[in-house]
């Protein structure tokens, strides 16, 4: 692990093929080739390089706090530095016998009592076992959408969009409405918020509900609604300006489960500034 080396005795983890470990500057993948006698080493949070190196600037000299923890079920290599988990959401793929993750995976941060916990276990049949404080113990995944009865806030931030090649964004822009695709089986609130331009000329807030449906086998009659869709496929007004615009979705609730597929922006591109 030379020179960048680890900071923590738990913070290292093989996923497939890979060895992934924590260092200064993030987390590392651990490469070695068939032939070669010399490792290589790649930083595979480089999209949150400057905030999760930043905490483990901070988390030093308490290494014992940071813990990798690799949850299979849903494809998680969980990065934990203090009191927030980073998670990189991988896509495994197969390669001569073996499994490797991805480079196209996704990083969030979690900050709700899963991050909480003191220690992981991952269970042969795959179960996640968390250990809190008080000598508590928890299973993670019940099927249940909430943070031990407490509300999750989920919330899904884009990075500066624009309407045309970014090279070529020097028009204003106006944005009029969004079409959302959420797909949910219970009834979900989102907050959508549009901000345009890096100084925040405007922003823009609409709030939807995707009314969800019961399904045999999903939901119990009685206690979800039957009929209507699952797929919230619907134009609402949503109006911003600038050169670019970034677009934030938020949830608060315990409903589940639901899938943000995507959105489509409807607006004009007008003069040069």
């Amino acid at each position: 692990m030379f020179p960048q080396g680890g900071v923590s005795r738990y913070g290292s983890e093989s996923v497939g093929g890979s060895f992934i470990f924590l260092s200064r500057d993030g987390a590392r993948n651990l490469i070695a080739g068939v032939d070669s006698l010399t490792f290589q080493t790649a930083n595979v949070s480089e999209a949150i390089k400057s905030d999760i190196s930043s905490q483990i600037g901070v988390k030093i000299s308490d290494a014992d706090e940071m813990q990798c923890i690799h949850y299979p079920r849903r494809n998680w290599l969980m990065c934990k530095v203090g009191d927030v988990i980073y998670n990189y959401n991988y896509t495994p793929f197969y390669s001569r016998g073996e499994v490797n993750p991805t480079p196209y995976g996704s990083w969030s941060t979690f900050n709700t009592k899963l991050a909480q916990m003191k220690c992981y276990f991952v269970r042969k049949n795959g179960d996640l076992i968390c250990a809190g404080a008080g000598g508590k113990v928890y299973k993670y995944d019940t099927g249940s959408y909430s943070d031990d009865g407490d509300n999750i806030n989920t919330i899904i931030e884009t990075g500066w969009l624009t309407l045309q090649e970014p090279q070529q964004s020097t028009q204003m822009k106006c944005g009029h409405y969004i079409r959302t695709q959420f797909e949910a089986g219970t009834p979900v609130t989102y907050t959508i918020t549009a901000t345009g331009d890096f100084s925040q000329i405007s922003t823009d807030t609409v709030t939807v509900t995707a009314e969800g449906v019961g399904q045999v086998g999903f939901a119990q009659v009685g206690t979800s609604p039957v009929g209507g869709a699952r797929i919230l496929d619907k134009k609402l007004p949503l109006r911003w300006k600038g050169k670019q615009f970034k677009i934030r979705v938020e949830t608060n609730d315990t409903n589940g489960p639901d899938i943000v597929t995507g959105f489509t922006i409807y607006g004009n591109i007008l003069g040069k500034v």
